[in-house]
């Protein structure tokens, strides 16, 4: 029985060795760095294919060109049509070439440039309708009007006139009159100053306040008064240095706001001297307004 033990025991050894030795042999290469570093990725084909696709330039004159990134540029006349097929999908399809090292590389092959007409020019469309838009009218600018436009009130006067002198006694002359009116002092009411003379040489200056009643639109009515020195000349004697004026104004206010009145006043000395004969004026005058 010992000797049958031992027979089997140096039978199954070889057998045993001849079994295991390549499933050992198989684990030793399972684990192959060298296979690992070497040999390339099996989808490095794969990814090699897949070339950008190509840039089609299109020009305002000449023929279009056509590139890919980082190669060449190839040329797409007009009149020249390219039907895409299998053939030029083989360009994109090729397997990745295999360097000496095993690093798999793109390929440089260019893929054959593609041509289509090109339209010379773009017809206008036949069929125009007019538009059915209902567009605004244009906005006007806004009319830029002056103060003096607006009648206003609130402006200086310059004031020429002529007139009748001491209509109501027989020592007559010529009467010449300006006066300058100033703007609004409170409520309708206007300091002015003025210079009156005769063709006899008196003279009279004189100050005082105006107040405007308006009549409408048109129609100003104008009363003042006023004091100031007055030296006869060769003219009447009013009897004192110093002489009072009060006026009444009736005048016709234009659109620019300028005015043509006529105007009666009466000139005294209100009892300052021995006697105090007096005088009228009628006077027609024409203001002119200043901002």
């Amino acid at each position: 029985m010992k000797n049958n033990r031992r027979f089997l025991v140096t039978l199954s050894a070889p057998l045993a060795t001849l079994i295991l030795a390549p499933a050992v042999y198989a684990g030793t290469t399972a684990y192959d760095m060298s296979r690992l570093i070497d040999e390339p990725h099996p989808f490095a084909a794969t990814a090699s294919a897949q070339v950008p696709p190509p840039i089609v330039t299109l020009q305002q004159t000449g023929p279009a060109t056509i590139s890919s990134p980082g190669t060449a540029t190839g040329v797409v006349r007009q009149g020249q049509p390219y039907a895409i097929g299998s053939s030029n999908r083989g360009a994109f399809e090729q397997p990745a070439a295999r360097s000496n090292s095993g690093v798999s590389t793109v390929p440089r092959a260019l893929p054959p440039p593609l041509a289509f007409p090109m339209p010379k020019s773009i017809p206008a469309s036949k069929s125009a309708q007019p538009s059915s838009i209902i567009r605004a009218p244009a906005k006007q600018p806004p009319v830029q009007v002056s103060q003096v436009n607006l009648r206003s009130d609130n402006h200086s006067l310059l004031t020429f006139g002529v007139g009748y002198y001491d209509i109501n006694d027989n020592q007559d002359a010529v009467e010449f009159r300006a006066e300058w009116r100033f703007k609004r002092l409170f409520w309708r009411i206007h300091p002015f100053v003025g210079l009156m003379g005769t063709s006899d040489s008196a003279v009279y200056g004189y100050a005082g306040l105006a107040l405007d009643w308006f009549l409408g639109k048109s129609w100003v009515i104008t009363p003042s008064f006023a004091a100031g020195a007055y030296r006869d000349g060769d003219g009447k004697d009013l009897g004192h240095a110093v002489e009072f004026r009060s006026m009444l104004e009736v005048a016709y206010r234009f659109q620019n706001n300028h005015r043509l009145g006529l105007s009666i006043y009466h000139l005294s000395n209100a009892s300052l001297g021995d006697s105090n004969p007096g005088t009228e004026v009628l006077s027609l005058g024409y203001s002119i307004p200043f901002d």
